[in-house]
């Protein structure tokens, strides 16, 4: 590990759950084109305050800008078997802020990050929220004292950068991710990889950025793709992909582009796993064949909701049968398995709804959904604020009444005229359990190539964390005995 090091970056996808996160590398990236240098540590949820200390003292030096904390993935998933973050604490930053007065401590999330730790929001200096490739080596700037042009307000006692409206990366077409060889990827791990950015679909529930793009907006060049996919197969012998876009399958023209990135690359093989949109299948099936070609094994689906009426309030107006008739066709051409994800609470379901998908579920499972999950209904943004999402921005329009807010969750309790809020969350634990274990889908195929499994082996959440999170921790014991 670097020693004086301009930036340490810590974050974690919890449990090592669907693999690795991409934001700090990427945030790394960023800040090695600037002219500096950062430290990652990306198994953060397995850090105890003394180790984490320890890395502190080893990596900061009196040239140290910022320590920097991701909350993107904070909470994932609750396993009681494995404890997590427990160095985020009032005694850790106590300890920090008396060894590095000079550091400036930064959160990075975005504005309907849930569960992020009350210690960790109370310490912080400033707030990053948003894509960062811009606004991140201009923090770094600041914090030097060189010219930049970081916009940020003063509120509440901290300063807040809004990357996403006021630092756009506009041009995505060279943008990489540069792995380097001690971030010791196996060749058999999914690697995340970014095509484009935003979706060109949006739905009233949806809390994501750069909603309603077009097609060709934020997207990056085959030449760039492929230059990445080279390097990480010299580097780690990768063929395996997390494809992170919102929507991977919004056009032809972008698979198109992605064949033509794995040709000038020249690996020998590539397997991938994405969020995949039904509905442009269900109108080019020729989609499905290209899917194939380019090595589709794994494929999240946001189905939400089976009913009409709900699906229609939300901006997916397509006939169900139609869409579940093109997974069908999909999973049948492709022996892709496929991870459906519904939510409780849209307008006009019912709480007794769940119990007949659930039913519709494991009926077709060998031939549809290979897995499947549940949440409620999530109404985010603080009080006072424009909602995330069209339903957040204008609740009274959809038929919510919000009621008591939750800080810390960044989540309105709500209730409409067939259910609230806590019996969708109520009724989406019982879903959950009732489940029982299943095949991998979607992002647990990408689970189990973590791991090394095979995805025909069932599973439940637990038990996946079971397999996955001694990977970060052998890592991060691999680290501190380095440091001995």
């Amino acid at each position: 590990m670097q020693k004086n090091v301009h930036a340490l970056l810590i974050g974690s996808i919890d449990f090592d759950l669907v693999s690795r996160p991409i934001g700090l590398f990427r945030l790394r990236t960023a800040a090695n084109n600037a002219g500096f240098n950062a430290e990652v540590i990306d198994y953060s949820w397995c850090l105890n305050e003394e180790e984490l200390l320890k890395v502190c003292s080893h990596c900061i030096g009196p040239d140290t800008l910022l320590f920097g904390i991701s909350g993107v993935w904070w909470s994932l998933l609750e396993a009681s078997h494995i404890k997590k973050h427990t160095w985020a604490s009032e005694n850790f930053f106590k300890k920090f802020k008396n060894l590095y007065p000079h550091v400036k401590i930064v959160l990075g999330a975005p504005e309907f990050a849930l569960n992020i730790n009350e210690d960790v929001q109370q310490n912080t200096d400033w707030i990053v929220r948003g894509f960062s490739d811009d606004s991140f080596p201009e923090l770094l700037k600041k914090l030097a004292g060189k010219a930049n042009t970081l916009k940020y307000i003063k509120q509440d006692g901290k300063y807040i950068v809004n990357s996403n409206r006021d630092h756009i990366v506009k041009d995505l077409s060279t943008l990489q991710t540069v792995w380097q060889p001690q971030d010791g990827w196996l060749p058999n791990q999914p690697v995340p990889l970014e095509l484009s950015r935003g979706c060109i679909f949006k739905c009233s529930f949806c809390n994501h950025p750069f909603l309603g793009k077009k097609v060709d907006e934020y997207i990056r060049s085959a030449a760039s793709i492929a230059e990445e996919l080279k390097r990480n197969y010299e580097l780690f012998g990768s063929t395996r992909y997390n494809i992170l876009d919102d929507t991977m399958n919004d056009s032809m023209a972008k698979l198109d582009r992605l064949e033509e990135a794995i040709e000038i690359s020249k690996i020998p093989s590539f397997e991938f796993c994405a969020y995949i949109k039904p509905e442009t299948i269900a109108t080019n099936f020729n989609m499905i064949t290209k899917l194939k070609t380019l090595g589709l094994k794994g494929g999240f689906v946001g189905i939400e909701s089976f009913n009409m009426p709900a699906r229609k309030a939300v901006g997916k107006g397509m006939d169900i049968d139609k869409v579940n008739d093109a997974c069908r066709k999909l999973v049948s051409e492709t022996g892709a398995k496929l991870f459906c994800s519904l939510i409780l609470g849209l307008p006009g379901d019912k709480v007794d709804d769940a119990d007949v998908w659930m039913e519709f579920l494991q009926s077709t499972t060998d031939e549809l959904y290979s897995c499947w999950n549940m949440h409620p209904l999530g109404i985010m943004g603080a009080p006072g604020e424009e909602g995330n999402s069209m339903i957040g921005s204008d609740p009274a329009k959809y038929g919510y009444v919000l009621t008591a807010y939750n800080k810390t969750k960044n989540l309105w309790g709500w209730r409409n005229k067939n259910m609230s809020s806590m019996e969708a969350y109520v009724k989406s634990e019982e879903f959950r359990k009732k489940s029982g274990p299943l095949k991998p889908g979607g992002w647990f195929v990408a689970s189990a190539w973590y791991c090394n499994k095979n995805v025909e082996e069932p599973f439940t959440l637990g038990e996946l964390a079971r397999l996955t999170a001694p990977i970060s921790i052998a890592r991060k014991n691999n680290m501190l005995q380095s440091l001995q």
